[in-house]
């Protein structure tokens, strides 16, 4: 009886995270969680989510975190997860341009869609490890996420795992402060 009280208490929201196919969506997400990173690329057909609760301020939070498919044709199915999110993340490959580019379909589908002002914008270049590799300048993307008003991040789910795992955390706790 007391957990189902405690979890009537808990506060929750969603956040959902897009992008082309391979650019390490659910492997941000696997770090993220505390699951350890695997070099094993696999692609997501159908969407998933992560459940991440953290303690703020003396109270629970409950984090949905849907994880969605990266293939051209799923666009249209994620109106429903855009839609009902409160954070929105973005992440592209930063040694494929094409990752890059693909956010502006996503951002048109994003724009038709939500319904709250309260949307907050996240940005991640995934792989930044690759440097040498590089299809995206650094500045290109700092500028893209200003336009969006969006939190950047340069992150490499490969390497940089404790990182990743304290700016997702102060993501979300921005978010809660709002």
């Amino acid at each position: 009886m007391n957990d189902n009280i405690n979890e009537i208490r808990l506060k929750k929201f969603r956040a959902v995270i897009l992008g082309l196919e391979g650019v390490g969506k659910s492997s941000l997400l696997d770090v993220y969680s505390g699951i350890e990173f695997k070099e094993d690329i696999y692609t997501n057909f159908m969407t998933s989510d992560y459940i991440k609760r953290i303690k703020f301020e003396d109270s629970d939070y409950n984090i949905r975190i849907f994880d969605t498919p990266g293939r051209e044709r799923f666009l249209n199915t994620l109106r429903g997860y855009i839609r009902n999110a409160q954070i929105i993340i973005l992440v592209f490959d930063m040694t494929k341009k094409d990752s890059f580019l693909y956010l502006d379909k996503i951002l048109e589908l994003i724009f038709e869609t939500i319904n709250d002002n309260k949307v907050m914008f996240v940005l991640i270049g995934n792989k930044a490890d690759l440097r040498d590799k590089w299809e995206i300048k650094e500045s290109d993307a700092k500028k893209f996420a200003n336009i969006l008003h969006a939190k950047f991040f340069l992150s490499s789910a490969k390497k940089e795992q404790r990182e990743l795992q304290d700016f997702l955390d102060g993501v979300f706790q921005d978010y809660i402060r709002i």
